[in-house]
């Protein structure tokens, strides 16, 4: 890696984690206030409406984020979220009647634009990671995205419980806007160059969707890992973001404990990544869909436990292993996608673990103040059972590979070669 690729690749992370830790500020705050000043119900809604939105407008995000330098998007973007949390802070502040609307419609365009920064973010990490050592970088990426994030949660429960929404969400915009001007100095011209570069290697279909369903078709595993991630996400968060925050303040009473909770299990991310960079497994394609199927321990010690020592400890194992799901889930894509067609296709995985993550909210909108140790059981053993399934379909299908060694068959770089 030269000096002027090492510089961009550095403030690109820089901003990136920056912008994560603003990020997860507002949706925790936004959570926080809707929980604890509002209820349940509400706070479910907010979440169904960003998954919704973020699911029906997430191939609109993969062609923008192809066709568009992507420093110049994340600029528009986070102009954009920043509004958004200003809008948040007036919604949340003035507490009428209409409420419930309110809350939706900010969902609804907070979700629309997630569904271009998801995409736009991943085609910013393949510009800036080397060749060869994707796994690597993606976990030194993770590592300072997950140690700018780590005192959020316990910053935003301190401030949720002491300060006006208005000037939270205010003071969160601002800060926003001032650490995305950075990537103004990075340098558009060579990232055009790279992606038309991109372009023309590799196969000669036309990048976009026709070409993005022609290469899924060849790749089994990663239509399993999208329906399979679908079900693995959507049961996580709905246990773990909602109902486990519903049940740990049903129990505490506290909204700084819980802030202290995730900013444990934040830390167990920060571990994840460390431990990802230093000890590299290969087959991503199985890692990808394994390690998600432990989160069903920790939400069990959620679900069966009263007692503060046994939440922290299982937040923090499950950091551990929700970031080197993400890890190697991003190497699996990265990897195992061209990068000419990188954005579009990663919209298909972003649509089916959105359609996941809309039915566990939902699931949540209609379970209400039932037992919430019952849903987070439930969640647990849907993770479970899903994992288990998806590991057999993907080995099944391997009969019909016979010529890919195992190796091949688990590395997702070979894939891309078989499609040239």
């Amino acid at each position: 890696m030269n000096a002027g690729t090492r510089v961009r690749s550095g403030l690109i992370i820089s901003v990136l984690s920056l912008n994560a830790f603003l990020i997860t500020s507002c949706r925790f705050g936004v959570s926080l206030y809707l929980l604890i000043h509002v209820d349940l119900s509400h706070a479910a809604l907010n979440a169904v409406s960003v998954a919704l939105m973020t699911c029906v407008a997430a191939p609109l995000g993969g062609i923008i984020a192809d066709k568009y330098p992507p420093t110049r998007l994340f600029i528009a973007l986070t102009f954009c979220f920043a509004l958004l949390c200003t809008g948040y802070g007036f919604a949340l502040v003035a507490q009428h009647n209409l409420i419930a609307i309110t809350v939706t419609l900010l969902g609804i365009i907070f979700g629309f634009f997630t569904a271009f920064s998801s995409p736009n973010q991943k085609v910013l990490m393949a510009y800036s990671a080397p060749t060869g050592e994707k796994t690597k970088f993606l976990a030194s990426m993770r590592m300072w995205i997950n140690l700018s994030r780590l005192a959020a949660p316990a910053i935003t429960g301190i401030f949720v419980d002491i300060c006006n929404p208005l000037i939270f969400f205010t003071s969160i915009a601002i800060v926003m806007i001032l650490a995305a001007l950075p990537l103004l100095l990075v340098n558009l011209n060579q990232q055009t160059q790279n992606s038309a570069n991109n372009t023309k290697t590799g196969s000669n279909k036309t990048a976009g969707f026709a070409a993005s369903l022609h290469y899924m078709k060849s790749t089994p595993w990663l239509i399993v890992l999208g329906v399979v991630s679908a079900l693995q996400s959507g049961s996580w968060l709905a246990a773990f973001r909602l109902m486990g925050a519903h049940h740990c303040l049903t129990l505490f009473h506290s909204a700084s404990t819980w802030g202290s909770i995730v900013s444990i299990f934040n830390i167990g991310m920060i571990v994840g990544s460390l431990l990802c960079k230093y000890i590299v497994l290969h087959y991503e394609i199985l890692y990808s869909i394994l390690l998600p199927g432990f989160l069903s321990i920790p939400l069990l010690i959620f679900a069966l436990n009263n007692w503060i020592a046994l939440f922290l400890c299982s937040a923090f194992i499950a950091g551990i292993i929700f970031d080197a799901t993400i890890v190697y889930g991003q190497t699996a894509l990265l990897d195992g996608i061209p990068t000419h067609i990188l954005g579009a296709t990663t919209t298909f995985t972003s649509i089916m673990e959105q359609c996941g993550i809309i039915v566990g909210y939902a699931s949540v909108l209609a379970w209400g103040n039932l037992n919430s140790s019952l849903f987070i059981m439930i969640a647990a053993g849907v993770i479970l059972i899903s994992t288990g399934i998806a590991l057999w379909i993907i080995q099944t299908r391997k009969q019909t590979y016979p010529s890919m060694l195992t190796k091949d068959y688990w590395t997702p770089s070979t894939w891309v070669k078989r499609s040239i």
